[in-house]
């Protein structure tokens, strides 16, 4: 979602008329698409209707406070939901705090307190659920470890005989899984890994950016798939070319790389 505001989805939550109109227009000038809702009831019902990728809600209100639009949002909403709690009252930050919403807004606020708190909700959201996504992709033994692990990126039978291979033989790693080179991208700023590698053709478009930002980060990226030779030039540091259908000349270069001291995350 990055600041493309135009790409978030939003649902305020408040029971006061004027709040809930300032709080609309605010985001709704910051370009975020918004729909609101009277009470917590009403906002769950357009949790499942309306899918947002965030919920701003109130968190004193009549027929569904905070405490219980936030039960049935986790009890009902599919992936992941930023969430934006306001009030008035202090100790509401505390009890956010330890129910896991990251973000608090005291009322009243300002239009870029709430503007800045939906931003970073969007993309709390977006490396939760690529962490997610990662996750189930890993063997149960491994999910609580997701640091350190090779990240392999394409479709899945692109895919399929490097990850094997990388999990096995006489240095088996920790492999995670996404398909595309935008989820590769969010998974950089999400934790921290040992090396990348890319797999099969397509996405190219987003490839540079990858290439770019783990370069920043001293992680080294192993392509496996052709490469021209004029593109090859233009490659920096840290990034490896594995053009053999054998999918173990990937894995070597992977066991190489990923051997040296790991760069400190940025």
């Amino acid at each position: 979602m990055g600041g493309d505001s135009a790409d978030v989805r939003v649902l305020v939550v408040d029971d006061d008329p004027p709040s809930l109109d300032a709080t609309r227009a605010m985001l709704a000038h910051a370009g975020f698409e918004v729909r609101v809702a009277q009470n917590g009831a009403i906002g769950l019902e357009e949790v499942l209707t309306y899918r947002p990728d965030v919920v701003v809600f109130d968190f004193w209100m009549p027929v569904a406070d905070g405490r219980e639009l936030l039960s049935g949002i986790r009890e009902v909403a599919r992936g992941r939901l930023g969430l934006v709690a306001m009030s008035g009252t202090p100790e509401v930050e505390d009890w956010c705090a330890r129910v896991g919403v990251r973000q608090f807004v005291r009322k009243p606020f300002e239009h870029r307190a709430i503007v800045e708190a939906v931003r970073r909700a969007a993309e709390e959201s977006r490396f939760d659920s690529v962490r997610s996504r990662i996750s189930s992709n890993m063997p149960t033994s491994h999910r609580l470890h997701l640091d350190r692990a090779v990240l392999v990126v394409g479709p899945r039978e692109a895919v399929r005989a490097v990850r094997g291979q990388l999990r096995q033989g006489e240095r088996p790693l920790q492999v995670a899984v996404v398909e595309g080179v935008d989820d590769a991208i969010r998974a950089l700023a999400s934790f921290q890994l040992d090396a990348i590698v890319v797999c099969g053709s397509g996405d190219d478009g987003h490839l540079p950016e990858l290439v770019s930002e783990a370069s920043v980060r001293g992680l080294p990226v192993v392509l496996d798939r052709p490469l021209p030779a004029e593109a090859r030039t233009a490659l920096p540091d840290g990034v490896y070319i594995s053009s053999s259908t054998d999918a173990q000349r990937a894995v070597t270069l992977v066991h190489t790389v990923s051997a040296g001291p790991r760069a400190p995350r940025a």
